[in-house]
């Protein structure tokens, strides 16, 4: 058995997770997801619960569930991802997980005894830990000198989203939680899954400890690069700037970079154009550690009823991760 570790967050992890929980029988999988999440329900958990933000765990622990065909598990993953689309604020747009997760976490006296208690009713192929057991806010200084302080603001940039980022830190600085940084020394693999570069990505490097552990690591480390740039993070950034991005916070070479090699469709393109968001082009010729491959779903991600957040219009596909992800994970490093 080997030990992987996925850390990230976002529907990037959902979807790396989803494909790998098919190797169940072969890998011990810890995903470690972050705790920095300030928008939408995260802000309700954060400032009137006293808890971590629930979506990413929430979104690990459905994705990490087995798939053993019963219809009382399905129904429950089902109720784990439904979103009320009806009701008053704080409860409109938001998921029965999330709730089901606060009110655990109230009953038990303990968010971390709530998530081991879903992984049990959901029967997870492997563990969810978030990254610190405090929460904390993302900063993001800029080229120009803008500070943009709170992950919430990344998805409807107030400045000007052009501009380089040249630092990323949280305030309060807050420790990595124990169970994480020892997945991380076990580890045998360590999966850094597509996702926006600093908002489900780096700001997990940043906690306190992390960089430290990772840059330690003997573990084989293979980065999934994203498909698009992201207005206010990545613009015009090419993909060799994601990678340096990745080894600066974590103090290391990254062994593996897997990247998509399908083109993207044109309607798909032109929404994200509208958005300010264009394919990170392709600057690793002659890498040798550039895996390309077919890693895209084929249809346009409809939107879930009530969810007010912007999300990806097209994602990798898990079933292609997995098959990727398989042989560089059981290969010789």
């Amino acid at each position: 058995m080997k030990n992987l570790v996925v850390i990230g967050g976002g529907t990037g992890s959902y979807v790396t997770l989803m494909g790998l929980k098919k190797f169940a029988d072969e890998l011990n999988i810890s995903a470690i997801v972050t705790v920095a999440d300030s928008g939408g329900s995260a802000k309700q958990e954060r400032d009137e619960f006293g808890l971590l933000p629930v979506s990413d765990m929430r979104k690990a622990l459905i994705a990490l569930a087995k798939d053993s065909g019963d219809r009382r598990q399905e129904i429950l993953r089902q109720l784990f991802s439904y979103r009320f689309v009806n009701g008053q604020a704080g409860v409109r747009g938001g998921t029965f997980g999330n709730l089901f997760i606060v009110a655990l976490s109230n009953i038990l006296g303990s968010e971390k005894e709530a998530i081991e208690e879903v992984e049990m009713m959901l029967q997870t192929q492997g563990r969810v830990l978030p990254v610190s057991l405090k929460t904390s806010n993302l900063v993001m200084e800029y080229k120009n000198g803008q500070v943009i302080v709170g992950e919430h603001y990344l998805d409807d940039f107030p400045g000007d989203g052009t501009q380089e980022v040249v630092n990323c830190y949280l305030l309060p600085p807050i420790t990595a939680n124990k169970e994480a940084i020892d997945a991380i020394k076990e580890a045998d693999v360590i999966v850094i899954p597509p996702g926006d570069l600093y908002a489900s990505i780096v700001v997990n490097f940043v906690v306190g400890g992390m960089k430290k552990a990772l840059s330690k690591s003997r573990a084989k480390i293979i980065y999934m690069l994203n498909l698009m740039t992201k207005y206010g993070q990545t613009y015009n950034l090419p993909a060799s700037k994601h990678v340096e991005t990745i080894e600066k916070y974590i103090g290391r070479k990254i062994d593996k970079i897997v990247i998509n090699s399908t083109p993207l469709p044109k309607n798909i393109l032109q929404a994200y154009k509208a958005e300010k968001d264009f394919p990170v082009e392709f600057d690793l010729d002659g890498d040798e550690r550039v895996v390309l491959a077919d890693l895209i779903g084929t249809k346009r991600v409809a939107k879930q009823k009530g969810d007010i957040i912007k999300r990806s219009l097209i994602r990798h596909e898990p079933d292609k991760i997995a098959r990727t992800l398989k042989d560089l994970i059981f290969e010789p490093k």
